[in-house]
Order: structure tokens, then C-alpha cells, then sequence
């Protein structure tokens, strides 16, 4: 019984491990794009799209139905720098994507309501962020976008495949771990 208890934990943990992900929200105004933040709700981090990818935590989340709220503060003390945060209210759809982000407070001057775009994981730039905040965010570079063709700097074609990235091997070793449980569990003849 110590072995399905502790293979079942094994199992969660993988497949939680594997499931945190950044994601994009791309800020659009007037059908213009304003901005992007990159998001991680596993770490409750979220970035700004500016020259120092300045990280907050998201603090004081909570929902109701198909609103969230939750306020931010700067992960790492910035001396002189100061955001008017007040607070963010986001409208999500029926799979958990944002569509909309209502900023309360004077940070994005006249702008306070945003159509959001969620990021496409086949489009080769977003893949490019996503992979350098997995970076950011202590996560393998691939996690998320295994199995696809990003254009590398020097020009070339750097190719991960989803049998030998990241999530290929988790899965993997979900499977063996999961066959193994039930090979213990068979009734001798």
C-alpha cells in the first residue's frame, strides 16, 4: 500500500510540474497593441514588457465566476521606482483564458480597460518569449512549447522534439510509473 501511496504522489507532482507554464496576454486598445505581460499563475509572477522585465508578485487574487482580481507588488525592491497599481480585474472565457484586464490606478495614463489576446504557442515569436520567461521563471527553457520549430539567433532551425523534450520525457515517465504501479498490483496465477 506505501508503494501506490507513494507512486500516486510521484505522479501528481509530475504532472503538476509539467503543467506550469507562462502565459501571454497581449494588451490591445482601439485594436492597436498597447503592451504584453507574461504571466505565471503557478508562481503568481507576473512581467512587464519593459527594458528590465520588471517582475511583480501578484498578491490579493481572488474570483468570482468569470472575474478575477488581485493587486501586485514589486518582487524585488526597486529604490526610486514606484508603479500605481491599485489593482487589476480580468474577465476570463469558459477555458480559463483573459479576455478582458481592467486596470485600476493612473500606471497606463488614459488606458485602463484592455481587449486581451491570449499568446499563440505556434507563432515562432511568442514561442521565443515564453521560452525566455520559463527561463526567468526557474522552468526548462522548452516547457510548454516542446515539439516546435523555433528560428534560432544565428539564423539556424533549433528543433525540439516532443518525444525527447521536457514534457515528452515527464510523460513518459508518468506512463513507466503508472505501468509499473499496476504490474505490483496483478494478481499472481
Amino acid at each position: 500500500m506505501k508503494t501506490k501511496s507513494l507512486l500516486t504522489i510521484i505522479m501528481m507532482f509530475v504532472s503538476l510540474s509539467v503543467s506550469a507554464q507562462i502565459e501571454l496576454l497581449f494588451l490591445y486598445v482601439d485594436n492597436n497593441l498597447h503592451t504584453y505581460f507574461a504571466l505565471d499563475r503557478t508562481k503568481k509572477l507576473l512581467w512587464l514588457d519593459d527594458d528590465d522585465n520588471t517582475c511583480f508578485k501578484i498578491t490579493k487574487y481572488s474570483k468570482s465566476g468569470k472575474k478575477e482580481t488581485f493587486t501586485l507588488e514589486l518582487k524585488e525592491d526597486q529604490s526610486g521606482i514606484t508603479y500605481d497599481f491599485k489593482g487589476f480585474t480580468t474577465t476570463v472565457d469558459d477555458k480559463g483564458n483573459i479576455t478582458t484586464l481592467h486596470v485600476n490606478g493612473d500606471f497606463f495614463n488614459q488606458y485602463r480597460d484592455f481587449k486581451v489576446i491570449m499568446g499563440d504557442k505556434t507563432n515562432p515569436e511568442d514561442k521565443r518569449i515564453i521560452q525566455y520567461f520559463n527561463e526567468l521563471a526557474g522552468y526548462p527553457k522548452d516547457q510548454g512549447v516542446s515539439g516546435v520549430n523555433v528560428p534560432s539567433v544565428g539564423g539556424g532551425n533549433n528543433t525540439t522534439d516532443a518525444a525527447t523534450g521536457t514534457v515528452g520525457k515527464a510523460k513518459d515517465a508518468a506512463k513507466k510509473a503508472l505501468n509499473k504501479a499496476k504490474g505490483l498490483f496483478k494478481k499472481k496465477k
